[in-house]
């Protein structure tokens, strides 16, 4: 997985990715805000994919695309 260190500055950092990915993720496949108070990515992302297996694939394989190509820039 790439880290912040290949980022340069003008880069979204990673925690603004994770956000916008979450927020649309939610948006998408659910009709109501998340309901946990937990600051831990992972479990927001299973609550927004609703614990479904595929969806949290596809999440996670679109985060990876992302910072790929936010790399590449």
């Amino acid at each position: 997985m790439l880290t912040n260190k290949i980022f340069n500055a003008s880069a979204l950092h990673m925690p603004t990715l994770h956000g916008m990915l979450l927020n649309n993720v939610n948006i998408l496949l659910n009709e109501t805000p998340l309901k946990s108070s937990t600051e831990d990515p992972v479990a927001l992302f299973k609550e927004a994919c609703k614990n479904e297996e595929e969806n949290i694939n596809v999440l996670f394989n679109t985060l990876n695309d992302a910072m790929k190509e936010l790399a590449e820039e």
